[in-house]
Order: C-alpha cells, then structure tokens, then sequence
C-alpha cells in the first residue's frame, strides 16, 4: 500500500483555526483501497479506510485543513481513472491562484496496495530504475498482471513537478507500502501485491543502459515505511486495523505539543522509538529524503499545543469521564491523568519530576479504555497512597487532564495459534479450550512461567484480538513469527530437512510436536523473543535526550587488528549504500569490528557511568561486547570525558551458521554498577527460505520484563518521579550483507 501525502506550510492563529487574513490553499485528496475487485481474497486489505479516517481526522482537528476542502475515495471509489482526475484538479486548482498567493498546502494521501512493474526500455524519459522495475500505487480496479490502472512512481514525480512549479506549493511525499515480493507472512497483511509474471527489464541485455534517475523537486519530502527489499505490514490497535506508518505517523503528530520544532528527520527517528515502545518485532525501517531538515507541514507556533487534553462526562455516570484523546494521540490503558477545571489552574508538569498528591487533592482518572480519538477514564483520588474511586462533582460540565503517570504497557507475549492452510491462508486461532490445541501450547499457557517466582508472561489471543506473535502449525511442526510478519528478505541459511513444511519458511525454528523436548523447546523460544522484545521497548523510554541523564556516546567502529588480535588502528563505520540505494551502516561477512563507548560529560563537573553493550541479531540472539565477562566492574566503569573500545568481534566468523540482516548494538548507562550479562543467550534457530514500567529503577524493570521475575509482588499505588534519570540508552543498527 501506498500513503502519499503532499503538504505545505500552514499560518494558523491558534490550534486548529486559520488565520483567515493570510491562510494558503490547503487542499487533501485522501484515498483507502482494501477492497480489491479483480484480486483474490487472500489479496486484500485490511486497514486502508482507517488510516484515511485518521488522517483526515490529523489533518482537521490537529493541523486546520477544512472539512470541505479534504476529500476522500475510498475502496470502489477509488479507481485509477478518478485518482488521476482528482490529482489533475489538485494542479489546477494550485495554479489558478494569484500570483502573489501563499505557496499552496496540498496532500495526497494513498493507502492500499503497492506493487512493481517494468520500467520503460533505457534512453526512454521515463527510464529511472537501475533495476529495470517500476515501483506503483494500486487502485482499486488494477489487475493481478498490472495494466494502465496502476500510477507509477514517474506519475507521482511529476505530479510533484507540476504542483510546485515557480514554488506554487510544498510537498510531503508518505509512502506507507511496499514492493517488495518476499518475506514470511505473520497474522496481519502486507501492502504489496505480487505480480510474479511481470518481470523487469533484461537489464544485463542493456549493457550501456542509461537511466535518469528522478529527483523530488525543491521542497519536497519523501517518507517512505520501509525499504525496497523490506514489507510494510497492517498493525492491529485494539480491534482496528491500520498501516504501521500512517497509525504512528498519525499518534506523533497528534501528541506532539511543539510540532513548529518537529523537523521529518525527527519525525522519522521518532517512528523507529515508537515502533520499539510498541513492541512491533522486526519492524521495517522508514526511509526519508529530500528537506530532511524542515519542519513537519511547515508548522508554525501557533500550532503548538499545551500539554493537556479536553475532558468531559456522562451524567448518567459520574465515576466515568471521556478523555477527547486516544490511542492516536499516544493515550494508553492505566495511565493516570490529574484533573483541572481550568487550563490557568494547570502547573507546568515539566516544571518538577515528581508529583506531589494528599488526601485533599484534586479528582484524578485512570484511563480503562482506549480508541482511536477518545478514551473512558474512571475517576478516584488518593487517599494514604491508595486509589480511592469517587465521581465528578455534580456541577462538573468539562476539564483539562494532563498525563501525571504514562503507562508503558504490561510487557506479556500474546500469542495466536493456528493451523497453515496454504500458503496464503491460515486457520481461525485456536481457543483455549480447543481439543486440537497441541499439548505443548498447553503446557506453555499453564501460568505461562517455569516457577512461582516468575511473573506470568505468556497469554492466549483470540481471532479478533491483536496478537505479537504467531505459532504456525503445519503437519507434525511448528514454527514462531511475528504478528507483522518478517519485513525482511529471508535470507540462505543451513539447511533443514525436506520434510519441513514450505508453509513454515521464515519463522523461527521447526518445532517438532512430537518430541519430548517440544514444551520445553516452545518455552524457550517464546522467552528469547519476549526478552529481547522488551528490552527493546524499555530502551525506547530510556529519553537519553534529557540532561539530567548519563550522557553516553556509542559508536560502530572498523577496525584493523595485528596477529595476536589486539587493535592497532580504528576508525568510524562509514556509511554506504545497501542494496535499495539507501544510506546505511553496511557489514560483511568476516568484517572486524568494535565498539566505543564515550562519557560525554564534562570532566569537572560530570559524574561516572557504568555501561553495559549489549549485540542483537537478526534471529533473537543477545551477546553482551562490554564487559568481556560477568562482573568486570572495571571494564564497565567510565569516567567523565573518557572513551573505551570493545574488544574485538568477527561478524559471521568462518565455520559459524551466518545470520544476515539488522543488527543492534544497546547500550544501557546507570550511575551505580549493574549486571546485566545474564541477558546473554544465544539466538533462536530459523526455518529459512530457499532464497529469496515505568517510573522504576532500570534494575527493576528489567527483572520483571526481561528475567520475568518480581520482587515481592510490590506495585506502586501513588505517582512519585515521573521520570527515573538514573540511567539512559542508546542504540546503534547496522545490516550484515553475505
């Protein structure tokens, strides 16, 4: 599928109302394809009406556009012939303006299906791709094979030509979809449609071929969900369905209190923390190019938000409020929020870390449930450090919240189970109470935990619920993927027996059902995964970019070495191109790499760290670079100003299985010693294809979300530091190529 978003700046007065004396033409053709009329039923879609709901909801309530002036095709609707003509009036409508008119805003939002086929022969005008592909938007009346229906990229291109010519407009070009035709399906849909008898050009028979590459014009930003060899999946929140980039693009711009200071390039780092707060296992990487610096739809501080939300009540209920934001607005079950009758009664709350309550203090309300645009939130006050439930005062009409206390989730694993169908088509996901559940996904769910001093983790998903991973059954095995499927291209790995079903190809395994072993084997695999998922999201909330922090450097770093191992010469990992013609850090198999870790703090004034670095790979697998060994403190320790290396690693070292694709360098900083080698553990086995808690002390957190251990049973009833600064993180990625 495809998001296609063409924006410029906006004047307003105040949030969500224009200046009327100097307002540009704001104008928004969104489009949601996910009934596909001459495509198979496994071909179709899912969450493409939602993510134009969203943004059409974005766009009015948050960024002004005028209900009258955003326009909306969906499913049969939206067919290539009305696309083209809407995009042509969008032209029109731009270049009719006087000439000394505001640069116009417009947006093309498209999401469905993406696709592929061959590009125009070499020396051709619209010959731009090397290799001899064309990637497409998919309207709902395209064909299985690709015919004229499809919009090429040459089309968007040259839309974006046309609408800014003599700077008549800016441009924001969002591409949530894919191309590629790989990967291992998990529960939810991929936005590609592949087309498997239309191939590129020859382009090894057009030994001089010549391309012309496109270029965005000036003002113009591309934000695409993935790379070319990537998947972008459907994403699941609650019981909807929406594509993983419009659903957090949608959630960051909605929260954002300053968004005159949001530029794309944070925008788009601010996706990939999302992605991991989320837990969204083998998320693809967003890509972005063109004004990388400017500001996210030309924002200005009028824009800008105080950090509260608008509350009101059914006076039918009283101990029940509706919070007039959602999960799109980044409103989670369990936060807590205090309540104001007036915004001028509202203290900064970035003003101190810890919040104050008393037995006198105002109504607060914890939020039960969340959609999309709204939340329900009973309502109690403290009363000796307990939550006491109470009701709105009779004469309450409306309030203000602001989030005292933001929920990060429960950190459990939900697994779906199902039966593999075909390629294309699973079972329904098995109950509970199901007789053909295998025994050992019973024995899994019996508490979910290996003693009483493990938390329960592990919880049974239903068909309609949303799931983060998936155990796929196929004959007499079974194999692990994520709910989103891999986005990855699965790449050669050791061989596995003929006897495993090609339905299991990409996930993580073969289990066999048979085994005695095959509870224990589910068991493990299932706690690798959660470990390294949720590390994952509690280094997205570490925040390293407050001051008070540790402030701590990590580095990938090329090395060379002498012939006893020891380094003699080191130099930052230099970017290259990948594969996609993207810009990344690149690793070979047998590359010799380290890592540095640098206290960036003052040498008069800063503080020591302690620093743990952790590795993860592609398959689940978590190394410990620094320290070399459990409880060498001293290699942990580092002073302010100072810098250290690693030792020295191989990547995929001969005689090795080689696992290809993202790897993550994590780095944790606290200000006392900590142990966290017993992260370690080694990667999980994958069926590969033929080829193609917050406001708790780091420690804490980790014991329960990563050893699945509590301590006591504890929990905090009453709010204390909003943040914890006793530590930070920071994460460095990089892609192993054979």
């Amino acid at each position: 599928m495809t998001i296609l978003l063409l924006t410029v700046a906006i004047n307003t007065t105040s949030f969500g109302q224009p200046d009327t004396n100097a307002i540009p033409l704001r104008l928004a053709l969104l489009v949601g394809v996910e009934k596909y009329q001459n495509l198979a039923p496994h071909e179709q879609l899912a969450g493409c009406v939602n993510d134009t709901r969203a943004m059409s909801t974005l766009l009015i309530q948050r960024f002004g556009f005028l209900p009258a002036e955003v326009v909306t095709l969906n499913d049969e609707a939206a067919t290539g012939a009305t696309i083209r003509q809407e995009l042509s009036k969008l032209v029109q409508r731009v270049h009719a303006l006087p000439a000394d008119s505001a640069p116009a805003q417009i947006v093309f939002h498209f999401s469905g299906h993406g696709s592929q086929v061959a590009d125009q022969v070499s020396g051709d005008a619209g010959s731009d791709e090397q290799d001899g592909l064309d990637e497409t938007l998919v309207p709902c009346d395209a064909t299985t094979q690709g015919g004229s229906e499809d919009i090429r990229d040459d089309e968007v291109f040259a839309f974006a030509d046309q609408i800014c010519h003599g700077e008549k407009a800016r441009v924001w070009l969002l591409l949530d979809c894919c191309h590629s035709g790989t990967g291992a399906r998990g529960t939810t849909r991929f936005r590609s449609l592949e087309r498997g008898s239309v191939l590129p050009l020859d382009v090894d028979l057009e030994t001089t071929r010549r391309v012309t590459p496109k270029r965005l014009p000036d003002g113009a930003v591309l934000l695409s969900a993935c790379r070319a060899s990537e998947k972008e999946p459907e994403y699941q929140d609650g019981t909807l369905q929406y594509g993983l980039l419009t659903r957090f693009v949608t959630q960051i711009l909605n929260q954002e209190t300053a968004v005159s200071q949001l530029s794309y390039d944070a925008l788009c780092e601010s996706l990939v923390v999302h992605y991991r707060q989320a837990g969204v296992t083998q998320a693809p990487t967003p890509q972005l190019e063109g004004a990388r610096s400017s500001i996210v739809l030309g924002a200005t501080a009028s824009l800008d938000r105080q950090p509260f939300w608008k509350v009101s009540y059914d006076s039918s209920d009283q101990s029940m409020a509706t919070v007039h934001a959602g999960s799109l607005h980044g409103i989670t079950t369990g936060s807590l929020f205090e309540l104001y009758d007036r915004p001028d009664q509202i203290p900064d709350p970035l003003a101190s870390t810890d919040i104050t309550v008393d037995d006198s203090s105002r109504p607060w309300l914890r939020i039960e449930q969340t959609d999309g645009v709204t939340s329900m939130a009973s309502v109690f006050r403290w009363k000796e450090n307990e939550q006491v439930a109470t009701g709105l005062p009779p004469d309450f009409l409306a309030g203000y919240a602001v989030e005292r206390v933001h929920e990060h989730g429960d950190f459990m694993l939900r697994m779906k189970v199902v039966r593999a169908i075909d390629v294309d088509q699973d079972s329904p996901a098995l109950a509970k109470d199901d007789p053909s559940l295998p025994q050992l996904v019973r024995n899994a769910l019996a508490g979910g935990r290996t003693n009483d001093s493990e938390s329960p983790w592990l919880v049974l998903a239903t068909d309609d619920a949303a799931c983060d991973v998936v155990l796929r059954i196929a004959d007499d095995h079974a194999a692990v993927f994520p709910s989103t499927g891999n986005s990855s291209k699965v790449t050669q790995g050791s061989a596995k027996p003929d006897k495993i079903s090609k339905l299991l190809k990409g996930g993580w395994g073969p289990i066999d059902l048979r085994s005695e072993t095959a509870s224990a084997d589910l068991m493990k695999m299932l706690r690798q995964i959660n470990r390294v998922r949720n590390l994952m999201r509690i280094v997205a909330q570490s925040g390293a970019d407050q001051a008070s922090r540790p402030q701590v450097k990590l580095e990938l770093v090329e090395i060379d070495i002498d012939s006893r191992n020891e380094i003699i010469a080191d130099r930052p990992w230099t970017v290259s191109r990948d594969e996609d013609g993207q810009g990344s850090l690149i690793m070979r198999d047998g590359s010799i790499y380290t890592v540095r870790i640098t206290n960036t703090e003052a040498a008069v004034s800063g503080h020591p760290v302690y620093v743990t670095v952790l590795h993860v790979d592609a398959d689940m697998g978590i190394d410990v670079l620094i320290p070399y060994q459990q409880g060498a403190t001293e290699e942990q320790l580092l002073l302010p100003g100072e810098s250290r290396l690693s030792g020295p690693f191989q990547c995929n070292a001969p005689g090795d299985p080689p696992i290809h694709g993202r790897r993550t360098a994590i780095m944790l900083a606290t200000r006392e010693p900590n142990d966290f080698y017993v992260l370690a553990s080694a990667s999980l086995p994958v069926t590969r294809g033929a080829r193609s808690a917050n406001n708790r002390s780091l420690d804490d957190i980790l014991i329960e979300n990563t050893y699945f251990r509590t301590r006591g049973g504890t929990k905090r009833l009453r709010p204390a530091a909003a943040t914890d600064n006793s530590w930070t993180s920071s994460v460095v990625q990089w892609i192993v190529l054979p």
